[in-house]
């Protein structure tokens, strides 16, 4: 049995990834919030993880533990706060007190996870101040880890501070990325899979309209709980793009809408509330059902010609629906959003665009021709987009968080906002804890299993165990 102590527990992200790393793991946490403590034990109890309502600052250590780890709250050394910093902000305290907790314990080892502003010549001094307390007693290293380098469908870069006991005499060290963002192998022969991409991980939840699924269609495909999003006006989505374009007041530029085909921003309240620059927009189709599909999908349909029909170059073409999958499958598809035809438009010259448009619903075609498989302009059929915030679900689904996961009823869509937010990628603390578990030589829970996790992209997330042969 691995007993652990999970300070500033939050809502658990961290916990359910040791939960389900360590055999017999026995966790304890400890957060201030009443909705977080209530989420952690409405999901981790079955697990064998429970947490209590503690302010940590007054609370008198006291049990045997082999880890401590956490995260105190961020903002003291967050780089999106330009007021109150670091010593002067009201949260600070907290910092200092997890090593307070440390100290006084003497757990065989601690992991310490924050924001990488901890690093800068603002505050960088802080952390040395805590990790000279915990050196006589403590080997220590850190490093900034970037969640995408894990499987997981984001771009979150965090510091950890792994501490283990010196009379252990064992090294701490941080687990191997196992990804990038394009396939490659590496010098010592291994291999980095592709980033798990947005469109990987809620390409599915895009096709459902949040909070208003038409009826007719529930029995079929029900709405995933928790797929509720705050409203974003069109007034919002027109300040947001914007401010994105306005390189007078920013450093630079940044795309709109947030694209699909690599992981996304860092999840947090600056990011999927609000209506600022930061906030992750997302491009949605509007249609009812039919679905959208990748481009490499539409080469591959476009160049078999299934469901096409070879319009004659004197003759107006009926009126383009969609794609059919063959005569088992008449589902309509719109092959792609506007949104990924301005991506895939980028691939030809001013010359071919203007000579060749792409379809659209409800006019004559153009001709088909022979070399529609190579996705020229013509080969696409572009649909009207409207542009969202993302959903808590997908949320959940781009921190790595399993399907099965929810809240408890009274939680309020702005507190789940906040404690998805909050949370510690739990595909990134898995791969933590199986790292730790093989240096401490405890008994890891590995490979990872699909029925535990129930995520769509879980083969892609966890490639380097399952090669991938399997597809999602």
């Amino acid at each position: 049995m691995v007993r652990i102590l999970d300070l500033f527990s939050g809502m658990g992200g961290l916990s359910l990834g040791f939960a389900l790393a360590l055999e017999g793991a026995e966790i304890l946490g400890l957060d201030i919030g009443r909705y977080a403590v209530e989420t952690y034990n409405y999901n981790l109890n079955r697990l064998g993880a429970k947490a209590i309502v503690q302010d940590v600052l007054e609370w008198e250590p006291e049990g045997e533990f082999d880890v401590v780890m956490g995260g105190s709250p961020c903002q003291p050394f967050s780089l999106a706060n330009t007021r109150r910093r670091g010593r002067e902000h009201p949260l600070y305290p907290t910092f200092p007190r997890f090593f307070d907790v440390v100290l006084e314990l003497e757990p065989k080892l601690f992991l310490l996870e924050n924001v990488k502003g901890l690093l800068t010549r603002t505050h960088r001094h802080l952390l040395e101040e805590q990790l000279k307390r915990v050196d006589p007693r403590y080997e220590v290293r850190y490093s900034v880890l970037n969640a995408a380098h894990y499987g997981v469908p984001q771009r979150r870069e965090r510091l950890f501070v792994l501490g283990v006991r010196r009379d252990l005499r064992a090294v701490p060290s941080f687990p191997p990325p196992t990804h990038a963002e394009r396939e490659i192998t590496t010098l010592s022969g291994g291999r980095l899979h592709r980033w798990v991409t947005v469109r990987d991980a809620i390409g599915d939840l895009l096709a459902i309209q949040p909070n208003a699924y038409p009826r007719k269609l529930v029995q079929a495909d029900p709405i995933p709980p928790d797929h509720e999003a705050m409203p974003l006006t069109a007034r919002h989505v027109d300040r947001i793009r914007r401010e994105r374009e306005d390189t007078t007041r920013h450093y630079g530029r940044m795309e709109f809408p947030d694209s699909l085909n690599k992981p996304s921003r860092t999840i947090s309240s600056h990011t999927v509330e609000g209506t600022k620059r930061e906030t992750i927009v997302v491009p949605v189709t509007e249609h009812v059902g039919g679905k959208v599909l990748p481009p490499e999908t539409v080469a591959r349909i476009l160049s078999s010609g299934v469901g096409l029909r070879v319009h004659e170059p004197d003759q107006p073409a009926k009126t383009i629906k969609g794609v059919t999958g063959g005569p088992q499958n008449t589902e309509p598809y719109l092959l792609v959003t506007e949104h990924e035809y301005r991506e895939t438009r980028a691939r030809f010259s001013e010359t071919s665009l203007r000579k060749h448009r792409p379809q659209r619903l409800g006019a004559p075609a153009s001709t088909i021709r022979a070399n529609f498989h190579k996705v020229p302009p013509d080969a696409l059929v572009e649909t009207r987009a409207t542009y969202r915030r993302l959903t808590v679900r997908e949320c959940l689904r781009l921190q790595s968080f399993p399907d099965w996961w929810s809240f408890p009823p009274d939680v309020t869509i702005t507190w789940k906002y906040r404690l998805v937010g909050e949370a510690v990628c739990p595909i990134l603390a898995y791969r933590l804890a199986v790292h730790i578990g093989k240096i401490m030589g405890w008994r890891v829970r590995e490979p990872p299993k699909r029925d535990e996790w129930q995520l769509p992209y879980f083969y892609k997330a966890f490639a380097d165990y399952y090669g991938g042969a399997f597809t999602c």
